[in-house]
């Protein structure tokens, strides 16, 4: 038997609201992939197919394709290290509202629609406004996100960047949530999982995301932040200086809490182990 993980379900396509030829890119990818799945789920042996974090989805996609192969899997969420060791890579023991982005930069993460929203910043916001981006950068932003970072320290003197092209270890990771504000994930590809949402869920921290796709229905679902059109670079501005404005109306801590209860790495083995021994 066959199983596997499908981590981008062309069922979360969002196409409403897509420009003409973004709207046409879309739609050929969505019946691309349907097609796809099709042609997968004509082999006998495949046996399961997970989605991560996603029962709405498996659902659909099951009526959709008139079988019962799809099945929701929860992306776990790993307790904390002891990290009693470990240096945090920066401090927030000051006035600033402290913004971490964090992970793998690629394209689709929205490092540019973000440096573009940070550029929209009043001087008086920037000053109270410290920008974190921790991570290692790939393709054309190996060269090209320094620059954008350089530009963005030009035109906001008040605003701090703190920029590190690497990966963090994970105690050092640990340590990077509990230390900031707000977490900022305005992720562009949005029909999957996302484990930033799940780091920032353990630590109570909020997350300003997209609206569209799996990750904008968790973060409303479980409150863990505020949802935003993350292809607006104005929009992603407007939802900082709100949480700038008043932080405590961004987020739920218990539905957080839920919401990495319900994503145990226990949970995550013994769905899979359910369904190998079934």
């Amino acid at each position: 038997d066959i199983y596997g993980i499908l981590f981008f379900p062309y069922i979360r396509l969002d196409i409403n609201g897509a420009r003409l030829f973004e709207y046409l890119r879309q739609r050929v990818s969505f019946f691309r992939k349907r097609l796809l799945i099709s042609w997968v789920l004509g082999n006998s042996s495949v046996d399961s197919i997970f989605l991560l974090n996603d029962p709405g989805g498996a659902r659909l996609l099951n009526r959709v394709h008139g079988t019962n192969t799809f099945r929701p899997l929860p992306d776990p969420v790993f307790s904390p290290a002891d990290n009693s060791n470990a240096v945090a890579p920066f401090q927030s023991g000051d006035d600033r509202l402290h913004c971490l982005f964090f992970g793998a930069i690629r394209e689709q993460k929205g490092i540019r629609e973000l440096i573009q929203a940070m550029h929209l910043l009043s001087e008086q916001d920037a000053r109270d406004i410290e920008l974190h981006v921790l991570g290692a950068t790939s393709g054309d932003l190996k060269d090209e996100l320094p620059r954008l970072i350089k530009r963005l320290r030009g035109s906001q003197k008040r605003l701090r960047v703190h920029y590190e092209d690497r990966f963090l270890e994970y105690a050092e990771l640990e340590e990077a949530i509990r230390s900031c504000d707000l977490v900022l994930a305005p992720y562009q590809q949005t029909e999957g999982s996302s484990g930033v949402i799940g780091h920032a869920a353990k630590h109570r921290k909020p997350v300003i995301g997209p609206s569209t796709g799996l990750i904008g229905s968790l973060i409303r679902e479980y409150k863990l932040g505020m949802s935003v059109d993350a292809s607006n670079p104005a929009a992603i501005a407007q939802a900082i200086r709100a949480v700038l404005k008043d932080p405590s109306k961004i987020g739920d801590e218990d539905e957080m809490q839920r919401y990495v209860e319900e994503r145990t790495p226990e949970q995550f083995v013994s769905t899979i182990i359910e369904t190998l021994v079934k």
